[in-house]
């Protein structure tokens, strides 16, 4: 079984508590950093915490998120620490990149807010020493997939429509970029991209079935697109970048 709802100390409260330990010792400014890039944070966590949740608890979190008469309840209000760390790869890698639009000077933050956040849960007990490693290991592991997915995107690669993107509408073209998978289904993808300020979801892409067997929502395709004829086609796929 995975995490259980209503654990004693919620995300939400053990990130308020970070916040209020940090500000004791930093400068006004710089402090205003920290509560930029946790309030990112929890975007991110009650955006797409809930993709990594076994079934019965996604069971219980859409209930409960759904249950108007109490006004309904996040995601980072119903779970503990525990799902903090699985969760900040993505909040740095793909969440802040790719579906916010904040200063530099903030996504530059979000290293070090985060890898300080990550050894103040071991300091104050909400995460485990034991769970603090196991992510550790799980971050070598993503890195190995990557590593072994690299092949399956060159031959689908060698495979890809060939055009010159100046012969296209803009509408109609979508520039290489880290693109965010937001379904998967057998031998087609749909993703999340940015031409302007709201991000579209871009789909079916039609993408060999051995590669979508292995792709999962939260990962990235670092990939160009193009539209012909009405379909939606890969132009260029260069890098497939595990998440979560």
């Amino acid at each position: 079984m995975g995490p259980q709802i209503a654990p004693g100390a919620s995300i939400q409260s053990v990130l308020r508590e970070f916040l209020e330990d940090r500000g004791r010792d930093l400068a006004p400014l710089e402090f205003r950093l920290y509560r930029h890039v946790v309030l990112f944070l929890e975007l991110c966590i009650n955006n797409y915490g809930h993709r990594n949740l076994d079934e019965e608890n996604r069971e219980r979190y859409e209930r409960l998120y759904r249950d108007f008469d109490s006004g309904g309840r996040d995601f980072f209000e119903l779970f503990g620490p525990e799902l903090l760390l699985p969760e900040l790869e993505f909040f740095t890698g793909t969440f802040l990149k790719r579906e916010v639009h904040t200063s530099e000077k903030v996504v530059r933050k979000a290293s070090d807010v985060v890898s300080e956040l990550r050894l103040w849960l071991l300091k104050r007990g909400h995460v485990t020493a034991k769970a603090l490693e196991d992510h550790e290991e799980s971050l070598r592991a993503r890195e190995r997939l990557k590593r072994r997915l690299r092949p399956m995107a060159r031959r689908v690669s060698r495979s890809l429509v060939s055009l010159d993107p100046s012969t296209l509408a803009d509408d109609d073209y979508v520039a290489l970029d880290d693109h965010l998978v937001g379904r998967v289904e057998p031998g087609r993808v749909w993703l999340r991209v940015h031409r302007t300020a709201a991000p579209e979801e871009i789909g079916p892409i039609l993408l060999a079935e051995e590669l979508t067997r292995h792709l999962r929502t939260g990962w990235t395709l670092c990939c160009s697109l193009a539209r012909l004829r009405g379909r939606w086609r890969f132009v260029e796929l260069s890098e497939i970048h595990p998440r979560g």
